[in-house]
């Protein structure tokens, strides 16, 4: 122990000698906790909103997300006594016994309110007159008797008191009317009224009718009606007379037939402390809590709970959070790889320290455990800051995602609290080990040298690449060159079935293989700088000066030293150049997806009148059977915020080819109305939308026909076909004429839909008169939302019978948890590894600086002007710089081009339809590179001032380090 202490001690000092460098380190490990934690806490904290949103959606908006309410009906039929079943009110009691205090306690969760009640069976309410009272006799209405648990604390007294306990049995039940019903019935004070239930007279049962005197003592109503304790409204018990419990329990219900006919006991938990780490723990105390009630009461059963929804819950937090890990792998590599180049910036300014302990007799192992020590003051280190920072990262995915995405603002994925979980925790655990095994692997390298060793290496570095780095490139290049082959010719991967689909949300392994190429694209670039340099170092021969020729040389002889440095740049520019275009193809898709799904921005169906006038009616004329009476179409013109509309028809017809019929979708567009409302896009037909709607205007019985369709047809542009289903039933088929072809129309999804599309005025001539049709709506205004047309279009005497909003399907499509997740990930990620990038470059010009003084010092004592030495390291940070910008840049574009109409996949055609169009996304490619290279052209500076400030015999006196 005291050796431990000793080491640990040790390794403070250190670190406190060379603190900025540690700080720099830090920072890799702080940035790596963070985000590597911040996965399962944004997972659990958005599925947890999204469980709350889920378990209040109740269309009186006061149900709880932990809402528990037990319900027992006493349903049993034939005839019972007064009293009811004596075995049921036993039971009764015992589960009233258990609901008062063990129930809250075997749950453990927190009782925000609660509500019990007990009312009977139906009876008939007769003024308390002389008479007698009978089945055929008309009553003032059928109500319960019963009771409200503490409704002293719930509802005022509008009149009259509180029930009082009879003195004596005989003596009328005192009652409570709800407004309402004192109001509708015209009920008194003080006035009697008799409950009665007429019965069989059975001598075997004793079953006979029922005639209960009550008196009404007061009238409430509810003191706060949108409380928690109103989960049942008031309004529900407005047809029931309330008495106090215990007058109800020891008086009345032995009194009445089915005392206990529904009883009900309703808990509002809260529920914030269950997270999808004892989700299971709650749901197997609720279980318990089941077999508990349904012991002391059969029959009783809980119909509201947050069961099915907490398990939906805890199966989505367990596969999402794996899932996000995979998919930000990337980024989260970029940022062990700038912790490795920062460990081995460390290293190499420590190696003669190294060295020397090697030397003294200091075994390998040794010196890796002082390092070791170092990393667990670190881990310390890098928890307190990052576990903290997790959960701002959780709170900040949101955002990000709402910043790097078109995301509501409205989303659930802003409203974030997020806690730390024991699985986030074990994640932090992960990151930690792996920053741990970043930092120590440069260090292995130094600990195996001796004084001597490390001597000849600082003389004279190799330039040359060993065979195992030659043989690791080889396999990756070779594994994402086996990616991209199984995408072209299967679209998935072989072990696709292991996950739930082939879509990037639910099989994160095809984010991996352009990732794969980024990474081999930017070793292939490291491999080849050597030869460019080199030719360039021929060419700077012939020019004037050797500031260039000096920088290429170093560039030449030392790669080691700046390919970790060249690396992070490159795919920190190659990556956020992938991700930006990925997500900003991504949601140019979603928009059209959602407007490919309805045909424009809003689609109506209308109600038409179908005219059927027979033979023989007066002023009937000829007899006419079938024709339809439509809305008037001129109306959606000038609703508020549309700026088009056209008529849709969508007609099942079939088609003949040979012997066989094909089921197809005939399409009626007017060529004049649709271009401006519907949606197109260039690439769904192989010629221009103007040029297809002049063939229809020519050729009035064209037709646009699915490309998929004509190469299983073998038709071709300018045959006839012909159409059965539009004429009336019995009569001839319709011939049209191929104009053109169409690879996809809104609403149509191939190549499982075949469809078809003519002009809409010929085919009402084809069917022998006008049809019901839609109406598609463009609405770019915002504001105007389906409510509001619908409203418009109701105020216009027009019956809508659906409506579908291509704004409202985009909007729920974009608050995918797994989607928003990402966005948000990659978004802090790639912001994350630009400030690493940036300390990266800083961190490299320093030791830039320290080992080039000398080496500058001598020239410099030769006679080199020291302008021209500022100027040489300044223009060696730069090319470094623009080499990784550009080449990653690059790199980004060639992937996001290749690959990035892979990752649109699913196994409906809905999900694949409109294919994507890979957009780049130049702005955010532009802004990450302008700051890189503002930050680098600052740092290039800052060195260059330096280097013009150092003098030359303190640079010679001061050595190498």
């Amino acid at each position: 122990m005291p050796q431990i202490a000793g080491l640990m001690h040790l390794a403070f000092r250190r670190m406190l000698s060379d603190g900025t460098a540690y700080a720099v380190l830090l920072a890799g490990w702080v940035a790596a906790v963070a985000l590597i934690t911040g996965i399962p806490a944004y997972v659990d904290a958005l599925n947890q909103r999204l469980l709350q949103n889920e378990l209040q959606a109740d269309a009186r908006n006061r149900r709880p997300a932990f809402g528990l309410l037990f319900l027992s009906l006493d349903n049993v039929s034939g005839p019972v006594q007064l009293g009811g079943d004596v075995a049921r009110r036993a039971a009764y009691r015992q589960l009233a016994a258990y609901m008062a205090a063990p129930l809250a306690a075997a749950l453990r969760l927190p009782v925000q309110a609660q509500m019990h009640y007990a009312r009977s069976d139906l009876f008939q309410l007769f003024p308390a007159g002389a008479g007698a009272y009978g089945r055929g006799d008309t009553a003032l209405g059928r109500l319960n008797l019963g009771f409200i648990a503490e409704l002293e604390t719930q509802a005022t007294l509008v009149a009259g008191r509180w029930p009082n306990l009879p003195a004596h049995p005989e003596q009328p039940l005192e009652v409570l009317a709800s407004r309402g019903l004192a109001n509708r019935l015209g009920l008194q004070i003080g006035e009697r009224y008799v409950l009665y239930q007429a019965a069989n007279p059975d001598p075997t049962t004793g079953e006979r009718a029922l005639a209960l005197p009550v008196q009404i003592a007061g009238v409430w109503e509810a003191a706060t009606p949108a409380g928690a304790f109103w989960y049942l409204a008031p309004s529900a018990f407005e047809d029931t007379l309330l008495t106090a419990p215990a007058i109800y329990l020891d008086r009345a219900s032995a009194r009445l037939p089915r005392p206990l006919f529904e009883t009900a006991w309703y808990f509002a938990l809260d529920g914030r402390t269950v997270r999808a780490d004892n989700a299971a723990a709650f749901l197997q105390r609720l279980a318990a809590v089941k077999t508990q009630a349904q012991r002391r009461l059969p029959g009783a059963r809980l119909i509201l709970s947050p069961e099915d929804a907490l398990l939906r819950y805890q199966l989505a937090v367990a596969q999402q959070s794996p899932i996000l890990l995979i998919l930000g792998l990337p980024v989260l590599a970029l940022i062990l790889l700038f912790i490795v180049l920062s460990a081995a910036s460390l290293a190499e300014r420590q190696r003669l320290d190294i060295a020397t302990l090697r030397s003294r007799g200091a075994s390998r192992m040794q010196v890796m455990g002082s390092y070791a020590a170092q990393g667990a003051w670190l881990s310390v280190a890098a928890l307190a800051l990052g576990l903290p920072g997790s959960l701002l990262a959780a709170r900040l995915m949101g955002p990000a995602a709402a910043w790097l995405s078109a995301l509501s603002h409205d989303s659930p994925a802003l409203r974030l609290h997020p806690v730390l979980t024991p699985t986030s925790l074990l994640y932090a655990a992960g990151a930690v080990a792996l920053a741990n095994a970043a930092t120590l692997w440069p260090i292995l390298r130094h600990a195996r040298s001796t004084v001597v060793q490390a001597g000849r290496r600082l003389a004279r570095e190799t330039s040359g690449t060993s065979p195992a780095v030659w043989l690791r490139d080889l396999l990756t290049g070779s594994a994402g060159l086996y990616g991209w082959y199984l995408l072209r010719t299967t679209g998935v991967f072989p072990w696709a079935d292991r996950w739930q689909g082939v879509n990037l949300w639910e099989n994160p392994l095809l984010f991996l293989t352009p990732c794969l190429w980024l990474w081999t694209g930017a070793r292939l670039i490291l491999h080849a700088l050597p030869l460019l340099c080199r030719g360039l170092d021929r060419l700077s021969r012939r020019l004037p000066g050797v500031t260039l020729l000096i920088t290429l040389r170093y560039l030449i002889r030392r790669p080691a030293q700046y390919a970790p440095l060249l690396m992070l740049l490159m795919l920190t520019a190659g990556l956020g150049t992938f991700v930006a275009s990925l997500v900003r193809t991504l949601d140019d898709n979603l928009a059209d997806r959602a407007l490919y799904a309805v045909g424009s921005s809003v689609a109506v169906a209308e109600n038409a009148q179908r005219l059927i006038r027979r033979e023989g009616a007066p002023g009937s004329g000829p007899a006419t059977d079938g024709a339809w009476i439509v809305p008037p179409f001129d109306v959606h013109r000038d609703l508020a915020g549309v700026t088009a509309a056209a008529r849709v028809g969508r007609f099942p017809v079939s088609v003949s080819l040979g012997n066989r019929g094909y089921e197809a979708v005939l399409y009626g567009i007017d060529r004049a109305e649709w271009p401006a409302a519907g949606f197109f896009r260039p690439d769904f037909a192989p010629r221009s939308l103007g040029a297809l709607m002049n063939e229809l205007a020519l050729i009035p019985d064209g037709l646009l026909v699915s490309r998929h369709w004509l190469d299983i047809a073998g038709y071709a542009v300018g045959d006839y076909i012909e159409i059965r289903g539009l004429a009336p039933q019995g009569g001839l088929p319709s011939t049209f004429r191929i104009v053109g072809a169409l690879a996809y129309f809104p609403t149509a999804f191939p190549p499982t839909d075949l469809f078809l599309v003519g002009n809409l005025d010929f085919i009402f001539e084809q069917a022998g008169g006008i049809l019901p049709y839609h109406v598609w709506l463009r609405v770019d205004d915002p504001a105007v939302d389906a409510a509001a047309l619908r409203a418009a279009l109701e105020a216009q005497s027009i019956e809508v019978l659906q409506l579908e909003d291509a704004r409202a399907r985009l909007a729920a499509m974009q608050t995918q948890p797994a989607r928003m997740g990402l966005f948000g990930f990659l978004a802090l990620g790639f912001a994350a590894t630009v400030l690493l990038s940036v300390l990266a470059l800083a961190v490299h010009a320093a030791l830039t600086l320290q080992r080039r003084r000398i080496q500058l010092g001598v020239l410099r004592a030769l006679g080199w002007p020291q302008p021209q030495a500022a100027a040489s390291l300044a223009l060696e940070q730069l090319c470094l710089t623009g080499l990784g910008i550009g080449g990653g840049a690059g790199l980004g574009y060639a992937v996001s081009q290749l690959f990035i109409p892979f990752l649109q996949g699913g196994a409906a055609p809905e999900d694949r339809v409109p294919p994507f169009i890979v957009r780049i996304s130049w702005t955010e490619t532009a802004w990450a590179a302008g700051s890189l290279f503002v930050a680098a052209a600052l740092i290039a500076a800052a060195m260059a001032l330096v280097a013009a400030r150092t003098r030359i015999g303190e640079a010679l006196k001061m050595g190498d380090p």
